[in-house]
């Protein structure tokens, strides 16, 4: 097992395997935890509220598992156009922040993520149209584009590339080890899901005893604030890594 890196300010310029990369995550929530949930929850807390609290009335009613038609076909594309722009945003935002020895502040990092959604959110969107259009070709063709752009988000927010241009620098980086991308890609999901299943499972029973739509909301909440906090924390972590090993080997 890595060990986890100094009390030092983060080096971004080195190489990380899977298990430098999940140790650097687990010593980055030890030790920013406050920052990390409050740029997850920050994102996650008023987009969930209004989703599912408002607009499936979980704040003022029992336990339904059925969401309304509206709120079902929302929950396909808020993900896509807020969530993952925002979290990837702010979260990207912050560990640059720490690779230059420096704690960034919880609002200005926020506000950040917000100036930077429409070009991450159009990113993001071309990513998952790239992908369902290669899933409904033959279904291989789908799972190559995930791992090719799967930093995508990471290219536009760290370096700067917009639209088409943050898919081919993920290419680029990616190229020559999809397969290597792929079995990390794969652990990374894995993870928060197993972690997601972990909460869903308990807190979805607690809301059907007690027939509690706030219980249902506060796992929605929790279960996102955990799975996409994860994935963009450890998304950009892989992303200096393929950046230092295009760059140097």
């Amino acid at each position: 097992m890595s060990e986890l890196e100094p009390e030092s300010a983060l080096d971004l310029d080195r190489e990380r395997d899977l298990g430098q990369i999940l140790s650097t995550c687990l010593a980055l929530y030890t030790r920013h935890f406050v920052l990390f949930a409050a740029l997850a929850l920050g994102v996650v807390l008023p987009i969930d509220i209004g989703l599912y609290g408002v607009g499936a009335g979980e704040l003022w009613s029992g336990y339904d598992k059925n969401l309304p038609l509206g709120v079902d076909i929302a929950t396909n594309f808020v993900p896509t156009l807020l969530i993952v722009p925002l979290i990837s945003a702010n979260h990207a935002r912050a560990v640059i922040r720490l690779g230059a020895g420096n704690v960034p502040p919880i609002g200005r990092t926020l506000l950040e993520g917000l100036f930077l959604l429409p070009a991450i959110a159009f990113v993001v969107f071309l990513y998952d149209l790239g992908v369902f259009g290669g899933l409904i070709l033959l279904i291989v063709p789908g799972i190559y584009l995930v791992v090719r752009w799967y930093v995508c988000a990471q290219a536009a927010v760290v370096d700067g590339f917009r639209g088409r241009l943050a898919l081919d620098r993920s290419r680029d980086l990616v190229e020559g080890s999809w397969w290597r991308v792929a079995g990390i890609s794969l652990v990374l999901y894995l993870i928060p899901a197993a972690i997601a299943w972990g909460i869903k499972l308990p807190l979805d029973d607690l809301a059907k005893q007690s027939d509690s739509g706030v219980v249902s909301l506060s796992e929605v909440v929790f279960r996102d604030t955990i799975v996409y906090s994860f994935g963009a924390l450890s998304a950009t972590l892989l992303y200096f890594d393929l950046r230092w090993r295009h760059d140097y080997l």
